[in-house]
């Protein structure tokens, strides 16, 4: 199992930080076949852990729609 991010393939071990709501974050990770059991299934573990706050270092623009079109 790898990790692409922007096209590049990163090495692990990976922390993800997300924003939201951290109860119904857990429970969508733990659906059966799910992220969880996917991660879990290529020798992994999720952990969730809640926090008051969340950093972001680093910020790209917007990605060239390729397949998909914008719906308004």
């Amino acid at each position: 199992g790898s990790l692409v991010v922007g096209g590049r393939s990163l090495s692990g071990p990976y922390t993800i930080t997300v924003i939201g709501d951290p109860a119904t974050m857990e429970t969508a990770l733990k659906i059966p076949g799910g992220v969880a059991a996917t991660v879990a299934g290529d020798g992994g573990n999720v952990i969730v852990e809640e926090r008051e706050v969340a950093e972001v270092s680093a910020l790209h623009g917007p990605l060239k729609l390729e397949h998909a079109r914008p719906v308004s």
